[in-house]
């Protein structure tokens, strides 16, 4: 929904009373009503007596307890359906239901792609972890044998660690591993994997 300044030719719409007003507004003679009278919406008051539309009802849809958006229904006939404002504010509230429904489902599939995403990376370094370098150690294996290239594979261990997080705290040992982990990226080609084994082992 879109409020607009009180000197806009919009800001006496239909759609922006029922947003302001937060309630449902419904006229029978839309072109001679008050909501097409500014001087700036002449065109549009002619294409809408052109097409014949003869009635108009706004009403608001809700979400997190605010007005959210404006339903608009229109008609050729000359009086609105009987009931016509009942079903529209229940139209509104099915379309807030299935909004609020389309969230949740969208929520909940980032939240399965935030856990997969944790489960293959390793939390210190936001490197690939064990479990994502078994996957790619054997799909690495088999692009290696279907192409008959050689696959090489470097294993990394940091000496004498145990003395830094002895000396300086595991707090300075954890950024050792972390500026690690960021130089090795830097140096390795784009084609090329990188992952934390654990501890202060890395696998390239």
């Amino acid at each position: 929904a879109v409020l607009f300044s009180p000197d806009h030719p919009h800001a006496r719409s239909m759609t922006a009373r029922a947003q302001v007003e937060d309630r449902t507004l419904l006229v029978t003679d839309y072109v001679h009503s008050e909501y097409l009278q500014h001087p700036d919406l002449a065109g549009w008051r002619q294409a809408i007596e052109a097409i014949g539309i003869q009635w108009l009802l706004a009403t608001p849809i809700h979400r997190h307890a605010a007005v959210w958006g404006v339903l608009v229904l229109s008609g050729l006939q000359d009086e609105p359906p009987e009931l016509m404002a009942d079903s529209a504010e229940k139209m509104a509230v099915f379309i807030a239901d299935a909004m609020e429904h389309l969230e949740t489902r969208r929520n909940e599939q980032q939240y399965r792609e935030t856990l997969k995403n944790l489960a293959h990376t390793d939390a210190l370094t936001d490197l690939p972890n064990r479990r994502a370098l078994e996957t790619q150690m054997e799909q690495a294996m088999l692009r290696a044998i279907r192409h008959n290239r050689l696959l090489a594979v470097c294993m990394l261990d940091l000496d004498d660690f145990k003395p830094i997080n002895d000396t300086y705290g595991h707090e300075i040992g954890d950024e050792v591993l972390v500026t690690l982990g960021k130089r090795l990226t830097d140096m390795l080609r784009k084609s090329d994997f990188i992952a934390r084994y654990g501890g202060d082992e890395f696998v390239l």
